[in-house]
Parts: structure tokens; C-alpha cells; sequence
């Protein structure tokens, strides 16, 4: 939507360069209000363009340890935790911090929710992910999915 509220004139430049690539682009006369979005829906056709929008998910989850779980020791777990997430469908990237009052937030993406859900249903399955598994105070675990509207990194 965004996009189609702020329209951004493509230069003859471009437009040029994109002759130039050969790029097939059906426009039959160019002008200053020729925009880059009606040109690139042009080169990629609906399909892409839809593909294109489809928003990854974020999975957030806060937890508290179980009691004589020391900080590094629970981090050393994470750490140990991340060849199995790293390797599973869809899996974008991950962060995992603390709070002050010691809740922890490990915040995943996933390319789409069927990625997410999987991966949340395998997790107990690899004997590698039992130490970190075993230091999360089961009853304080909150899971919350959304969709991912902005990401700057």
C-alpha cells in the first residue's frame, strides 16, 4: 500500500538500462510519470508480485529459568541450540535477550507460519536442544506469533 501511495519517477537513465539488460517491458511511450512500481509490476507479472509480498513471522517467546540456572550457563545452552534452528525450514535468523527482572524474549523469523509451527513441534525431538530446553521454567513461557510489518538492520 505503501507503495502505491508514494510514487517515485524512474529516470530515462533507468529506463535505459533496463533496454539495455533487455528486460521485456511493454510500454508503449515514456514519460516523466512513468513510476517504478507500475514498471516493475510490469517486468515481474502478478504471481511474483504476490510471492514478493508475503510477510515472514515473528515468533516471540519470554520464559523465566528454572531456579540455579546461571545466566552463562543458559546462554551456553542457546548457543549449543543453534545448528538445530539454524538448519530447520524456513528459519530467517534469531535473537534471544534478558530483562532486568530476568525474563528472557528469544524472538525468531521464519519465512511463513507453517515454518514456525513446524519447527516449534520438532524442537523437543533433538537431544541437542535438551540442555536449553531444561533450564526454561515451564509455566512462564509465553508464545506469541505476528506478522513482520518492518525490519531495519
Amino acid at each position: 500500500m505503501l507503495a502505491a501511495r508514494t510514487r517515485t519517477v524512474m529516470s530515462h537513465r533507468s529506463f535505459r538500462w533496463l533496454l539495455a539488460a533487455r528486460i521485456p517491458v511493454a510500454i508503449t511511450q515514456l514519460t516523466e510519470n512513468v513510476s517504478c512500481m507500475a514498471l516493475w509490476e510490469c517486468i515481474i507479472g502478478k504471481q511474483e508480485r504476490t510471492h514478493a509480498m508475503t510477510k515472514h513471522i515473528m515468533e516471540t517467546v519470554t520464559f523465566k529459568l528454572i531456579d540455579n540456572v546461571s545466566r552463562e550457563d543458559f546462554a551456553q545452552a542457546a548457543i549449543a541450540m543453534t545448528d538445530w534452528i539454524s538448519t530447520q525450514p524456513g528459519f530467517v535468523s534469531r535473537r534471544l535477550s534478558v530483562a532486568g527482572d530476568g525474563t528472557w524474549v528469544e524472538q525468531v523469523e521464519w519465512a511463513s507460519m507453517h515454518d514456525a509451527k513446524a519447527a516449534a513441534a520438532a524442537i523437543g525431538e533433538a537431544q541437542g536442544n535438551m540442555p536449553f530446553l531444561k533450564c526454561i521454567d515451564g509455566p512462564s513461557v509465553q508464545m506469541r506469533h505476528s506478522e513482520l510489518e518492518l525490519a531495519v538492520n
